[in-house]
């Protein structure tokens, strides 16, 4: 009767020291961490050499009324072209330089090149009516100055605002014809850029003379106008797959 007694005292301080029985195991403990950071691209774009500052932000882009300081900038380049008083013989020429920057894995960018255009008929003067326009109507589409006005958008090497062999050509025509080839092809104007290197793109603009288009006084008081959009798409690098987990 003792011995029983003593055995059952030393199982109960067994039970109680937590040794025996299923009440504990071998127990570890391993601790890592995570960290998830969102990459970035920007694309920046000056004129004529001249940086244009992007923004700011305007209230309706703050609809919150959170505050957004002034050096965060919005996507509105502002007027990239704008003249008046155009005649027959005139021409220019802008240039406009792009930068992509990005996180480490952005090798470049790829740029598409889009718009929208807004021929306007205006008033319409005598000479217009005697050299055969006949669109008279105030709504759009009605303006001839698309149809005579001839551009010419090209990647140029050096920036020196001449269009030289070797560089790309990418349009060349008029406006009218410009917005119809990028509704049939859209990657007619597409290029791509290298992250942190100077890209160059040229426009020139010319109304022919008489002597090239006897009947260009059709688009007298004519305007044309719209916006365009440079939209970047990132390129990353190649990654090499992971190696499999052996158990």
């Amino acid at each position: 009767m003792r011995n029983i007694l003593l055995s059952v005292v030393v199982v109960a301080a067994l039970v109680v020291a937590g040794i025996g029985g299923t009440l504990a195991d071998w127990v570890e403990d391993d601790h890592g961490s995570y960290c998830l950071t969102a990459g970035y691209l920007n694309l920046r774009v000056d004129i004529d050499g001249n940086w244009i500052m992007e923004g700011p932000y305007t209230a309706d882009q703050d609809p919150e009324g959170v505050g957004v300081p002034m050096a965060y900038y919005a996507d509105d380049l502002g007027e990239l072209i704008c003249e008046s008083g155009i005649e027959p013989g005139d021409s220019d020429e802008t240039t406009l330089s792009f930068h992509i920057y990005g996180d480490t894995s952005i090798t470049g960018a790829k740029v598409t090149v889009s718009g929208t255009i807004e021929s306007l008929e205006n008033t319409v003067v005598e000479p217009e009516i005697t050299a055969g326009d006949r669109t008279f109507g105030a709504g759009p589409d009605q303006g001839e100055l698309d149809d005579f006005m001839q551009i010419m958008i090209w990647l140029e090497l050096d920036g020196d605002n001449t269009y030289e062999d070797g560089e790309v050509l990418l349009y060349e025509g008029s406006w009218a014809g410009l917005i119809a080839c990028l509704e049939n092809d859209p990657s007619q104007l597409e290029f791509e850029l290298v992250k942190c290197v100077t890209y160059y793109v040229g426009f020139a603009w010319e109304l022919p003379g008489y002597d090239e288009e006897p009947d260009v006084n059709q688009c007298m008081t004519d305007s044309i106008g719209g916006t365009v959009t440079f939209t970047a798409e990132a390129i990353h690098a190649p990654t090499q797959p992971n190696p499999p987990i052996t158990p």
